[in-house]
């Protein structure tokens, strides 16, 4: 038997479906970036205030590092159009959810902002409750 109110499930589009794609991949880039990034600095303040001059070899990883945070910076921009649509279709998600549709489990790429959208909502529902 056909869910009943399975035609008001908004359909997904295709900037969400590459937002999905794009956001479940590559989320490492930037904190490995970072963590990597001590390293030559540890490493050249060693060298530099001891007599320690191997520590300048850390900065060979400064080419990694770069690397790193160029990969997490074009992940950013390619994420940052596709953002909106998938804002939209979270929103309207949670709008059929309230009006009784039986919405599929968000991906795991959309999950945060389903509930960032839902417990937002149910904190202006509590807060207009107050005020009556």
């Amino acid at each position: 038997m056909p869910e009943k109110f399975h035609d008001q499930i908004p359909p997904k589009t295709k900037p969400v479906t590459d937002y999905e794609r794009i956001a479940g991949k590559g989320r490492w880039y930037s904190e490995a970036g970072c963590t990597l990034a001590v390293f030559p600095i540890i490493g050249t303040l060693v060298g530099f205030s001891s007599d320690f001059p191997e520590g300048y070899a850390t900065l060979l990883l400064v080419p990694a590092v770069i690397w790193l945070w160029a990969l997490a910076i074009r992940r950013a921009f390619r994420l940052r159009p596709l953002y909106g649509e998938a804002r939209d279709y979270v929103r309207r998600l949670v709008d059929a959810e309230e009006r009784g549709v039986r919405v599929p489990q968000p991906s795991p790429a959309l999950r945060l902002m389903y509930r960032v959208e839902k417990n937002g909502r149910e904190h202006l529902a509590k807060k207009a409750g107050k005020q009556r």
